[in-house]
């Protein structure tokens, strides 16, 4: 079952053809989706999500880099890592308590140096 949350996200999304990929639905939410849970409807296994830790977006916002941890069956991995498969459609919003305190992360782009990650 979506939430108010999910709800609400998926009526943005309507304009957009098709499904959306995690980007198209993550750039809705607050803070990029950040701290959001969110889950492959191709799954079958219950209590399994990613919730997100970073974002880094291309110029369109449909496409880009994301990491989160992995929660599968229960089991959370603890360790961000990259999130495979965001450009896949068939991704959905977990439910309305799908923000959770997860410290965020901004990248900082600095000319002559490489990113850097800065805890806000």
């Amino acid at each position: 079952m979506i939430g108010e949350v999910g709800k609400k996200t998926l009526q943005l999304l309507r304009p957009l053809a098709g499904k959306p990929n995690l980007l198209e639905i993550i750039r809705t939410l607050p803070d990029y989706g950040v701290g959001s849970q969110m889950k492959r409807t191709s799954w079958n296994c219950p209590d399994s999500y990613w919730t997100i830790t970073k974002v880094r977006p291309k110029q369109d916002g449909r496409s880009g880099s994301v990491w989160g941890v992995r929660t599968w069956a229960g089991k959370s991995n603890e360790i961000p890592e990259r999130i495979g498969g965001a450009l896949k459609k068939e991704w959905t919003p977990i439910n309305e308590v799908s923000f959770v305190s997860v410290p965020a992360r901004k990248v900082v782009e600095t000319p002559n140096e490489s990113s850097k990650i800065v805890d806000q």
